[in-house]
């Protein structure tokens, strides 16, 4: 049976009398876990319990459009993959589009994924960006606005990327975004790069994900497409809060990793068991 302590460290709101957010609360006791692969694994609802809390907001589904083809002379086709983060908040109404230094050049809806049938995810969208051949000589900024339709908010990532005719990203593997800022209630965005333990990383599974707490709230999930480059973003209140990695397993729950790690509100590399921040 799982613990009092485990609920609270699976939720992703504050518990009663939590009064440090850079606290986390203490490792879950021993009874009731699982003992695999040399690790302790305890049972979490992963569909409920892993989410993080963003702040609904109250703007309208915009009105972006893609250009015409007529407009310019070329496209790219990128299949791109919202952050994991947001995976509990997405839906069918949701949009993507993306803006080359300004200007509209793709939107979409998710894309709809014949193998999931009725088990829509609503995390990929296929975009045909338009572009004329001067774009691909030198890097333009790239910006990505993603309008969550049940929190009713834009969030955006901003990426330095080159516009190179018929180029194909992100069908053979995973282009996935993961900056997407909150101003509020998360102030302090830290883009945390993860290498895994080596009994993990050997055997990964589509269903892996890696999660984020600070107490017992949910900051950031990701899903584990490229051991090699794991990198997403942390949601936090104010810098060096400690936080706590934990990974999660379809039928054996979720295990810790350690050491806990303080976010320092910019960019980091961390490996865990045991082994120190780079």
């Amino acid at each position: 049976m799982i613990t009092a302590v485990l609920t609270l460290g699976w939720g992703c709101s504050k518990s009663d009398g939590d009064d440090d957010p850079g606290n986390p609360q203490t490792e879950p006791e021993k009874e009731g876990g699982i003992q695999s692969q040399g690790r302790t694994w305890y049972p979490i609802d992963f569909e409920n319990d892993w989410h993080v809390n963003f702040t609904p907001g109250n703007e309208t589904k915009p009105d972006w459009k893609s250009p015409s083809a007529q407009e310019y002379e070329s496209w790219m086709i990128y299949q791109v993959t919202i952050p994991e983060s947001f995976a509990y908040w997405a839906s069918k109404d949701d949009m993507l589009a993306v803006f080359i230094d300004g200007q509209i050049r793709a939107a979409a809806s998710p894309a709809y994924d014949t193998a999931l049938g009725d088990k829509q995810t609503y995390k990929k969208f296929i975009l045909k960006i338009m572009g004329d051949y001067e774009y691909s000589q030198d890097d333009a900024k790239f910006t990505y606005k993603y309008y969550n339709a049940k929190l009713k908010k834009i969030f955006s990532d901003e990426i330095s990327d080159k516009f190179v005719p018929e180029k194909v990203l992100g069908v053979e593997s995973p282009f996935c975004l993961y900056r997407f800022y909150e101003s509020e209630p998360w102030t302090v965005n830290t883009s945390l790069k993860v290498a895994l333990p080596d009994d993990i990383r050997q055997h990964i599974y589509t269903t892996d994900r890696l999660a984020v707490f600070v107490g017992d709230e949910c900051r950031g999930i990701t899903n584990i497409d490229d051991v090699s480059n794991l990198i997403f973003n942390v949601y936090g209140n104010v810098e060096n809060e400690t936080a706590t990695l934990y990974f999660y397993r379809d039928q054996l729950g979720a295990t810790r990793l350690t050491p806990d790690v303080k976010l320092n509100g910019a960019f980091m590399s961390f490996m865990v068991d045991g082994v120190t921040i780079q």
